[in-house]
């Protein structure tokens, strides 16, 4: 079992560029309104701020299976006062009590208090304020995920997004969930959970835990806790892992990205320039990458009666990644594969003129590549078209 690197604040942005969890142990040192803040500090503040408390009870956390933790009950609309006190009070029951991901916004007596990491206008800020034995099942987040401890302790543990396999997520609109109960898997039903390796963290009032984007994480509060999180969105590169990459595939089944390069304002060039430095990482991302261009290329209207056609190596090239994606088997063809179609249908391809062409970015000069023909087969990868 792993643990994650502890640093201090002013050594946290080469954890952050090069996206590995770290653990920052002075992460809300400069943060002096923040060290105010106690549930009855909450209740002053913010009283009369309304809330969403979940309900559950302390037996059900050594129920034997999973169909007797039942979900918790929730009740809406409750005044942070009342929730407050309840909170405190509930070590004297068998209840546990959580107001998980209250917007900060609601709060915004206290807004000002939250001076870590970016502004408030820059990123989207959490509450997560509950009893000790509160749990978050395993999952991950779409965001790189700031996790400040404000109150009290929790435990993490993470799992890195290339495990994904191990994790067993679900399927549907739940596939963030992983079906795994780390702290007592069952390794009948999940045998490759076996085969994961977890880091486990602690982390205590004033220390912030760094979570890239797509980092698998089950969360246990061990005692009365309130604690911040900041969410940024991720820009595509940080999609290069099986996890990412994973979430991406069914996009691309969806709509073809159209929804993500509506709403990011990427456009083709863009997801060349991509390729072809998603190829030193990752084979899915870029793999879907030119697949979107080829479609849009193969859709593109002007095309219908006087197509320019794209060279049969290339094309079949595209095409062979494609079955690969498919197949679940994208990750047995060689990166310098990738990265050598990548270069090709960026520099010296109609389909990389055409992406350029079709959105407005400007030509680049043509650089000689070798073919293609045959290169997928050779590295390992046989399908036919």
């Amino acid at each position: 079992m792993e643990t994650i690197p502890t640093i201090r604040m002013a050594d946290c942005e080469e954890y952050v560029s090069q996206r590995r969890p770290c653990l920052i142990a002075d992460g809300l040192a400069s943060c002096e309104r923040l060290r105010q803040w106690t549930p009855e500090h909450l209740a002053d503040m913010c009283g009369d701020a309304q809330v969403s408390v979940y309900v559950s009870f302390q037996r059900l956390r050594d129920a034997a299976s999973a169909a007797e933790r039942k979900r918790p009950y929730v009740l809406s609309n409750v005044r942070l006062r009342d929730a407050a006190r309840w909170i405190t009070s509930a070590a004297l029951t068998d209840r546990e009590l959580y107001c998980p991901q209250e917007p900060m916004m609601k709060f915004q007596s206290l807004c000002t208090d939250v001076t870590f990491w970016k502004p408030l206008s820059e990123a989207r800020v959490h509450m997560w304020f509950g009893t000790a034995n509160t749990v978050s099942a395993l999952h991950h987040d779409f965001s790189l995920n700031m996790f400040a401890q404000v109150v009290g302790e929790k435990r993490f543990i993470l799992f890195s997004p290339d495990q994904v396999k191990s994790l067993y997520p679900k399927d549907g609109e739940e596939s963030h969930m992983s079906a795994v109960d780390p702290v007592r898997p069952d390794l009948e039903a999940h045998p490759r959970f076996a085969e994961a390796t977890p880091m486990v963290v602690t982390v205590r009032a004033g220390e912030i835990l760094f979570i890239p984007s797509f980092w698998w994480h089950h969360v246990t509060s061990l005692a009365v806790s309130i604690s911040l999180n900041q969410w940024s969105r991720p820009d595509l590169h940080e999609y290069c892992n099986r996890t990412g990459a994973r979430l991406m595939m069914h996009e691309y089944l969806k709509d073809g990205w159209s929804d993500f390069l509506r709403t990011r304002k990427i456009l083709l060039n863009d997801l060349l320039v991509f390729a072809e430095k998603a190829a030193a990482v990752d084979q899915a991302m870029p793999a879907l990458a030119l697949n979107v261009v080829l479609d849009h290329y193969d859709r593109w209207p002007d095309h219908v009666h006087t197509p320019v056609s794209v060279e049969g190596d290339v094309r079949q090239a595209v095409e062979h990644l494609k079955q690969a994606l498919l197949d679940d088997s994208v990750y047995e063809i060689d990166q310098d594969t990738v990265a050598a179609l990548a270069r090709r249908v960026c520099h010296d391809s109609v389909l990389g003129a055409f992406a350029r062409a079709a959105q407005g970015a400007p030509e680049r000069p043509r650089v000689a590549t070798p073919p293609l023909a045959g290169a997928l087969r050779g590295a390992g990868h046989d399908h036919t078209s």
